[in-house]
């Protein structure tokens, strides 16, 4: 009781002769390393330590940077500073707190990286400060800006539907959202029982959609606002979102084609999307405010007379259109592949570099509202055997490294806030994307 008065009486002083700072969070205080001493003495060995790391970041690109999100791996952090802790870490850009965000990537509850959004000039180099101490409170009140769920009904019950004794239909039930689901074995296309058919995720550029069923495409919602969007989406009905709302639509037809960025095996000459598995399972891995991924695990998928397991890594960042699409499947020997549909009212955009990245893309009136739609796919180029096309793709078939894959894919609707609105600003677009690609963001931890 009197360690804990005196240590009280000792943070008043303290905080009388440093400067002292507030946030939407509550009362922050910055302490040099004399007072952070001080304290730490009275504190105890059994509280956590207070570090101020700073990083150097380098935009080595050619063009200014707005919003761009970067992902500093933790075990570099803990490499210099072995007791950073990263739920109790703030990030600071000159004095002020931004918004951050912890991932664990790997599911066995350790944070794997800390992201945070960056504004650079081209060449220049920004300081940031990772302020960690355990008087920080751990929740932060950050803008929402990218978001991923899955959302399916409880209370009802799965009958034959009467128009096809082979396909079932949900009766009942109310959707809830959930952050684990093993796809029922009665589950197809327009069964009602998944909300718009699929997992969802966004950022406030643009959201997605994929058919967790036989189709296994990825569809496209436009959106009008940066606001996030998803869980507003189909609470009534399957047919309203194909209509214009305040907040945008649907506005891709997919039909039988790979939609854009979908996965399939490239298998004699054609591709063999994931129609068929024997158990399949998504979970939703980050709902972040920065950052929102969703893995789907596919177990037994059918192609020929052989089976093989999948794992889909789907992920957003906050202030980008690109979704990042990483690829595992436990056999060597396969080809995959992507692409999206082939448009007659788009032309094709190639753009080829030599360096890591490339890709292809097309735009034209190839939206459901009948107005400009921007898609692409960006890939590797030591993993891209070639381009070929078939009636409904255009298609990028992928030697797979040891199994894996990534490649990324885009939309960009006009009708975005700020949207792009021909083609010569959409290929000034891919163009930038390629060159942040190929020339990362440089960190140094100092």
């Amino acid at each position: 009781m009197a360690k804990n008065l005196f240590f009280l009486i000792l943070l008043f002083f303290c905080l009388l002769s440093e400067p002292c700072s507030f946030s939407k969070s509550g009362f922050l205080f910055f302490m040099n390393n004399k007072s952070v001493n001080i304290l730490n003495k009275f504190i105890g060995d059994d509280n956590k330590s207070t570090n101020e790391i700073t990083l150097l970041v380098t935009n080595n690109s050619n063009y200014d940077i707005k919003d761009f999100l970067i992902k500093v791996p933790i075990q570099n952090i803990s490499k210099k500073y072995p007791d950073f802790r990263a739920e109790y870490c703030i990030v600071m850009e000159a004095n002020q707190e931004i918004p951050s965000q912890v991932i664990d990537d790997d599911d066995d509850n350790k944070a794997d990286y800390i992201v945070f959004a960056v504004t650079i000039n081209k060449k220049e180099v920004i300081e940031y400060q990772f302020f960690q101490t355990s008087l920080i409170n751990k929740e932060r009140n950050y803008p929402k800006r990218t978001q991923a769920e899955l959302s399916c009904k409880f209370g009802g019950r799965f009958e034959k539907r009467k128009d096809d004794s082979e396909k079932y239909e949900y009766v009942g039930g109310e959707f809830k959202n959930v952050n684990f689901l093993k796809v029922p074995p009665e589950h197809t296309d327009h069964s009602w029982y998944i909300r718009y058919e699929g997992p969802g995720w966004e950022s406030d550029k643009v959201g997605y959609r994929f058919y967790l069923d036989w189709r296994n495409a990825i569809d496209i919602f436009g959106k009008c606002t940066n606001e996030m969007i998803l869980h507003k989406v189909g609470l009534n009905d399957f047919e309203s979102y194909h209509k214009m709302n305040n907040w945008g639509m649907d506005i891709f037809k997919v039909g039988n084609s790979l939609g854009i960025g979908s996965i399939a095996m490239w298998d004699n000459n054609k591709t063999v999307k994931i129609s068929s598995a024997d158990s399949t399972i998504c979970y939703i891995k980050d709902n972040g405010v920065l950052y929102s991924s969703i893995e789907t695990k596919f177990y037994g998928w059918k192609v020929e007379n052989s089976k093989y397991d999948v794992v889909s890594k789907l992920s957003i960042n906050a202030g980008s259109r690109i979704t990042t699409h990483v690829v595992s499947v436990n056999n060597n020997n396969i080809l995959l592949c992507t692409g999206f549909i082939r448009d007659t009212n788009a032309d094709t955009i190639v753009i080829k570099t030599d360096k890591k990245w490339s890709c292809i893309a097309s735009w034209g009136k190839q939206s459901l509202n009948d107005d400009n739609l921007g898609i692409a796919v960006f890939y590797m180029n030591k993993e891209c055997l070639k381009i070929t096309s078939d009636e409904l793709n255009y298609i990028v078939v992928l030697k797979p490294n040891n199994g894996s894959t990534e490649y990324k894919f885009l939309a960009a609707w006009e009708k975005e806030p700020n949207g792009i609105k021909n083609k010569s600003e959409f290929i000034e677009f891919l163009q930038k994307e390629l060159e942040l690609l190929n020339n990362p963001c440089e960190i140094y931890i100092k």
